[in-house]
């Protein structure tokens, strides 16, 4: 499994090749908004099924979800992206 630093590279490099050079700042502050918000829901939602269900089906659900995190790399037009579109 990659480094969370190299997986992070990864995932926001054909993002910034992407990006006109104007956007970078709000196209970088906006993915780390969105991964900050989705931290705290998942933990927020984990400690309640952990509190009213118990552990192991909080266990459980986390594990599928984050099994199913393919679903959206698979779906992506990035997936079949050979090269960086050029900005017009």
């Amino acid at each position: 499994m990659a480094h969370p630093k190299i997986r992070s590279q990864a995932v926001t490099a054909p993002l910034t090749g992407a990006t006109p050079d104007a956007l970078l700042g709000r196209m970088n502050a906006t993915f780390r908004f969105l991964r900050t918000g989705a931290l705290t829901v998942g933990a927020v939602a984990s400690g309640l099924l952990g509190q009213f269900a118990d552990v192991h089906t909080a266990l459980v659900v986390g594990a599928v979800a984050n099994g199913l995190t393919w679903i959206s790399v698979f779906c992506s037009p990035l997936r079949t992206l050979r090269r960086s579109p050029v900005a017009d």
